[in-house]
């Protein structure tokens, strides 16, 4: 399993938010840049080895800022952006994401823990999420 904690997402992001289109499009922007180096930095130099068309489960655990009630099908969808960068560095096609979001517990600031976990075969080991080395990749 491979876990990334990204920012809460910002309020101009919800589906009900009421935001100018131009001041959306900057806050998606900034969400996917975010989440590309994150999930960059998360790797640290390995890769996720998913075979093509494989389809990707993804857990968001939603950690809110506050003890409002939050809808969580509004939640999953104020990620999208954060799942495109996310998708992105991880170098695959997002609509082999199965996203399952679920509520987590309030912490300061608020964040969402993305947990990938996907079915891998491989002739070496079987097994949930495998993180390879660019180096040992390339030897093989």
């Amino acid at each position: 399993m491979l876990a990334i904690l990204l920012a809460w997402p910002e309020k101009e992001l919800w589906p009900n938010a009421r935001a100018h289109p131009i001041i959306v499009a900057g806050v998606r922007k900034i969400a996917r840049a975010e989440a590309y180096y994150l999930t960059r930095a998360t790797l640290a130099g390995r890769q996720l080895a998913v075979p093509a068309g494989t389809p990707i489960e993804l857990k968001l655990v939603f950690c809110p800022p506050h003890r409002r009630r939050f809808d969580l099908d509004n939640a999953q969808a104020a990620m999208k952006s954060a799942l495109d960068g996310l998708a992105q560095a991880l170098g695959i096609d997002d609509r082999w994401f199965r996203p399952q979001p679920l509520a987590g517990d309030m912490r300061p600031g608020g964040l969402v823990e993305v947990r990938i976990a996907a079915e891998v075969r491989s002739s070496s080991k079987e097994g949930s999420v495998e993180l390879w080395n660019n180096s040992q990749s390339e030897s093989s």
